[in-house]
């Protein structure tokens, strides 16, 4: 078995402790010390705590790749990008407000776009879209990665909210809520 690098340790040990103690509760000596790494080890890895927050991010590709290895379970495109969607969502929501507040917090500083590293993929998502749009599963007939973009923007204010909200409503059915009315917009009564 591989031994994991220092940097993989670094984050591992940085998302344990931000989970136990709330991300602004944590200092990078903290992390170093759980680590057993100097502070040089660390700013060889990583600018700051929210550069080793965005590197979060940098597995997306292994975890969506893990994902799309089950939709050929599911019976259709459209249920194939909702669970594309769903997946990340929980993702985030299990990591818990503290780390979604500074992951959102990461995001509006500048220092990341990590709702667009999340879910717009040329090789998935869009396609799975374009071909949900094709079959008249989705009615909205905006180009494929705006309404991917779109979506992703959706699903950041309701991030948003949730965490303004202290986690006191259901996430994951609101996002789902949002994401149908987005995709399938209700057509005017004539």
């Amino acid at each position: 078995m591989e031994k994991p690098s220092a940097k993989s340790v670094l984050f591992e040990n940085a998302m344990t402790l931000f989970k136990r103690h709330g991300y602004e509760n944590v200092t990078i000596l903290q992390i170093c010390r759980a680590s057993n790494v100097t502070r040089n080890a660390f700013y060889y890895y990583f600018n700051s705590k929210e550069d080793l927050l965005s590197s979060y991010f940098d597995n997306v590709p292994d975890f969506t790749e893990t994902l799309i290895k089950k939709l050929s379970t599911l019976p259709n495109d459209l249920e194939k990008l909702w669970f594309i969607f769903e997946a990340h969502i929980k993702r985030i929501e299990n990591e818990g407000l503290s780390i979604c507040r500074a992951f959102i917090k990461v995001n509006i500083d500048g220092n990341g776009d990590f709702l667009t590293k999340y879910y717009v993929s040329e090789t998935v998502t869009i396609p799975l879209l374009r071909s949900c749009q094709s079959s008249g599963q989705v009615k909205n007939m905006l180009e494929a990665s705006k309404l991917i973009y779109l979506a992703t923007r959706m699903i950041a204010g309701i991030l948003l909210a949730w965490c303004c909200k202290n986690g006191q409503f259901d996430l994951l059915g609101s996002s789902k809520e949002a994401f149908r009315v987005l995709l399938a917009p209700l057509e005017s009564e004539t």
